[in-house]
């Protein structure tokens, strides 16, 4: 298990020198970044899901984005139709259990946000109230520009317990936070005491170890990385260990690294409370 060296003002200091350029390089080419995309398909689809199952009168669903930048990981919880600051319409699309389906990439439109699918059913709104908390003020300035968050907060994310109320968020998503969180395991359990309970979910990305895979090949993708990164089966324990379960997981590109052009694997999750 690679542990990240990073300090907490180390990652302050790169994001705000990369705030400026952040979304224009995901945008420019968002297939080589397709976690945030994925996983806010994911949380969309299980949150209708469970909205119909359960026949649930909650007029609002919160979600709460740890680590959001400048709010890519939540784009898709937001509709370019929606007027009300802070709220989007949930449209939910209906997930087919054959492979083929689970397989297909989220639908987005040309600016990153949702696309309804043309065979969704007509179904009753789920209205998501979307917050972020981010530890670069640059960061948020441009999620603030662009997305109509319900609030957004500057704090250090490690700096537990987080300034949210206990139970209070149906869904959390947090990507590409994990490759610097020095203590793992105590965020997971902070985000499993932040979300509502029994049934709550959550969405995040762990870097994969290089050397955890067989087919990595060139050795120079083996050397020891600053940053995070795991073994699968070192994944798991962590989630199972913080009181999670598994939902649904894949295993994706995170990133190219801006010099060597050297790949780093996300493991991209999505967990529901255990409520045990």
């Amino acid at each position: 298990m690679a542990s990240c060296t990073w300090s907490p003002a180390d990652i302050v200091s790169y994001y705000a020198s990369y705030a400026a350029s952040y979304d224009i390089e995901i945008e420019r080419d968002a297939h080589s970044y397709p976690s945030p995309f994925l996983l806010g398909s994911w949380i969309v689809d299980h949150l209708a899901a469970h909205h119909r199952q359960t026949n649930s009168s909650t007029p609002v669903l919160r979600v709460l984005d740890v680590g959001c930048g400048t709010g890519q990981s939540s784009r898709m919880f937001f509709t370019n139709a929606d007027a009300d600051p802070g709220t989007t319409t949930l449209k939910p699309r209906v997930i087919s259990s054959s492979c083929a389906d689970l397989a297909s990439p989220p639908r987005v439109d040309e600016k990153g946000f949702a696309a309804p699918s043309p065979k969704d059913p007509i179904t009753p709104a789920i209205v998501l109230e979307v917050h972020g908390i981010d530890a670069t003020p640059a960061m948020l300035d441009r999620a603030r520009a662009a997305l109509p968050f319900a609030s957004l907060t500057t704090g250090n994310i490690e700096a537990l317990p987080l300034p949210f109320d206990r139970a209070s968020f149906h869904a959390l998503v947090c990507v590409g936070v994990f490759d610097f969180i020095r203590a793992p395991g105590l965020l997971l359990a902070e985000m499993r005491a932040l979300s509502v309970g029994q049934g709550a979910i959550l969405g995040i990305t762990m870097p994969e170890r290089a050397d955890s895979v067989s087919s990595v090949a060139d050795p120079a993708e083996k050397e020891e990385s600053p940053l995070n990164a795991w073994t699968r089966g070192e994944m798991e324990a962590m989630i199972r260990n913080a009181g999670w379960w598994v939902e649904r997981h894949e295993r994706v590109l995170g990133y190219r690294d801006s010099q060597t052009g050297i790949p780093t694997y996300y493991h991209v999750w999505l967990l529901v409370n255990s409520g045990i």
